[in-house]
């Protein structure tokens, strides 16, 4: 069944008209007919059933039921580290797919990839896509949120919230990530800091730990950025479940 996102407030209105991308998407992508069922999700954990109805060239939507809110059982929020290239993008398709909550992009030391300040906005709002481009394909019902740009100094001061907190390391002894998780069974949210090609720094790390951080090892190889990315959403996923 195809699935549709709608804004959250629309599931009281019986019949919810889409706008331009979604109804292009649902009558030019994937072909769907008049009349035919698919799936509708609000990106915040609701989601149902609905039925389609064109109306001169456009889409609208009768919505049929509504299904209980899906909540995963532990928030999974990454700090992020901008990577070089386009694997920003496959890095966040595959957490979305793989059920994180929340991703903050980072600039740091050793960040590369450092978008002037007109751009940025532009990169948030295609990573934006990106992530509901993917929970509309894999089926999850939460499109994580995707954060403006910041510096990693500035994210530890306004601090990581609750929950557990730890910083990926290389090159430092460091637990693994699997006997951290195990220490902490019910930890409602935890949140990732992941650095970029080359690590973070040894001070990023101190003020790191200084905020709360506990370190961890993703194993003795060297992963790629986006490789550590989804390597921390499976095991997360893994040890938790998703919902």
């Amino acid at each position: 069944m195809h699935r549709v996102l709608i804004e959250p407030g629309q599931w009281d209105a019986p019949l919810v008209r889409l706008p331009r991308a979604e109804a292009h998407y649902l009558l030019h992508v994937v072909r769907a007919q008049d009349g035919e069922r698919v799936g509708v999700f609000d990106g915040c954990g609701g989601e149902g059933v609905a039925r389609v109805e064109t109306t001169g060239g456009g889409a609208a939507l009768r919505l049929e039921q509504r299904e209980p809110d899906r909540r995963p059982s532990v928030d999974l929020c990454l700090l992020q580290a901008i990577p070089k290239g386009k694997r920003m993008d496959l890095l966040i398709e595959k957490t979305t797919e793989l059920g994180v909550s929340e991703i903050v992009p980072l600039i740091t030391e050793r960040t590369v990839v450092r978008p002037h300040q007109a751009r940025q906005a532009g990169r948030v709002d295609r990573w934006r896509r990106v992530c509901e481009s993917a929970a509309r394909q894999c089926g999850v019902s939460r499109v994580p949120a995707i954060r403006d740009i910041a510096h990693l100094p500035d994210v530890l001061r306004e601090g990581p919230g609750a929950g557990l907190f730890v910083v990926g390391v290389l090159d430092r002894p460091a637990p693994p990530l699997r006997d951290v998780l195990r220490a902490h069974p019910r930890p409602g949210r935890i949140t990732v800091l992941i650095g970029p090609e080359g690590d973070l720094t040894a001070p990023e790390i101190a003020l790191a730990t200084q905020h709360g951080a506990l370190p961890m090892s993703l194993g003795p190889l060297t992963l790629r950025v986006e490789t550590a990315a989804i390597h921390v959403a499976s095991a997360v996923g893994y040890e938790y479940g998703r919902s």
